[in-house]
């Protein structure tokens, strides 16, 4: 995925109210619509002044913080939002804002890319009552102490997809987070020392929404600075694929270069996205059950719209590497519009007898080595 670079002109000697007033045309270019720039310009200065230690951070460095808040859409500070966290720079000796993502506005993010209904990250202590199974059928049971719940042993992250299954990915402290927490370069110092438990849910819900990644630019945006601000490394993801506790409903989309037998539903629900249905087959239609997310790669050829046949309403279909999918997803094809004669990766759901009708569910570019 390609960042856009954004500069702005500062003086070094200005206020760091001058700089953010000259920067606050531009903050409102890169920001969406929905994020109050005055009111996050606010609570940035407000944070800064606050924190003894934000309070040394260069006002360059809070400039450079609310554009990474634009860039990612929004205008919160703390949970929620982006917590503004002081790191030294050692080449000018001073303190920068740095801006670290909150496991919940990844979680936002993932919902408003509709690849997600709801999620959530809990801790699980030594008292607590834990245990869980994969397999067939998968469960999980956590009842917290009441009182001296110990020491921090786990964190797993819960979440419901379009279609109301769920799923959820659990990872052990000592096996799972410390190795991650060990590649950080704020492994011992900041957030990891101050909030290890909130810095480890954040970390098992970025495990668990991993498969989402590039649903939309400020999703993986958000991961993207999570990585910069926290100096990661490179998280290697060894966990097995996970298999939904149930599994999703068949997602039927009539295929450009297949068309479905007549017996087959011309019009479709919307493929993982979290809307209402917009055409439901007969209850009595015999479904396949999908093969699970998959992935496809290669060069984007066209985006064209379409409308069902029995309803009118529009989806849209998009041509990658000569493979028709579809989509009821504008903002997917609106995507797919800029990204024409580009590479790309797009994950999908397939149904059908042999798999024939392809439901593509997210989309991004393939980022330049």
């Amino acid at each position: 995925m390609t960042t856009t670079a954004i500069q702005t002109k500062t003086d070094p000697g200005q206020s760091l109210a001058a700089m953010l007033q000259s920067a606050s045309t531009e903050l409102r270019k890169i920001a969406p619509k929905y994020c109050n720039v005055t009111r996050m310009i606010s609570l940035a200065i407000e944070a800064k002044q606050r924190n003894p230690l934000l309070a040394n951070c260069s006002p360059i460095s809070v400039v450079n913080f609310c554009k990474k808040c634009a860039e990612a859409g929004t205008d919160r500070i703390g949970a929620g939002g982006m917590w503004a966290v002081p790191f030294r720079n050692n080449d000018t000796k001073t303190y920068d804002m740095t801006a670290i993502p909150d496991w919940r506005l990844l979680i936002q993010k993932a919902k408003a890319a509709k690849v997600i209904k709801h999620a959530t990250a809990e801790a699980v202590y030594a008292a607590d009552e834990f245990d869980y199974e994969r397999g067939l059928n998968p469960s999980m049971t956590h009842k917290p102490a009441r009182r001296d719940r110990g020491e921090l042993v786990a964190v797993y992250c819960v979440y419901v997809l379009p279609d109301d299954t769920k799923d959820f990915v659990v990872m052990d402290m000592a096996a799972d987070i410390d190795p991650i927490r060990k590649r950080s370069k704020a492994a011992n110092f900041g957030p990891w020392v101050t909030d290890p438990a909130e810095m480890a849910k954040k970390t098992v819900v970025r495990r668990a929404m991993k498969i989402f990644e590039g649903a939309s630019p400020e999703m993986t945006k958000v991961i993207d600075l999570d990585n910069i601000g926290m100096g990661y490394l490179g998280e290697v993801d060894t966990t097995a694929a996970r298999t939904p506790i149930a599994e999703p409903k068949a997602i039927e989309v009539a295929s450009e270069t297949t068309p479905p037998p007549a017996e087959q539903p011309q019009d479709v629900t919307r493929p993982h996205q979290g809307g209402a249905a917009e055409d439901k087959p007969d209850a009595g239609q015999p479904h396949a059950q999908p093969e699970g997310i998959l992935t496809v790669t290669g060069i984007l050829d066209m985006a064209m719209v379409k409308k069902g046949k029995n309803s009118g309403k529009p989806y849209y279909s998009i041509q990658i590497g000569g493979e028709w999918h579809n989509t009821f997803d504008k903002a997917i094809y609106d995507h797919a519009e800029v990204l024409k004669g580009r590479e790309v990766i797009g994950t999908y759901t397939a149904s059908g007898d042999q798999g024939q009708f392809k439901n593509l569910v997210t989309l991004a570019e393939v980022a330049s080595e």
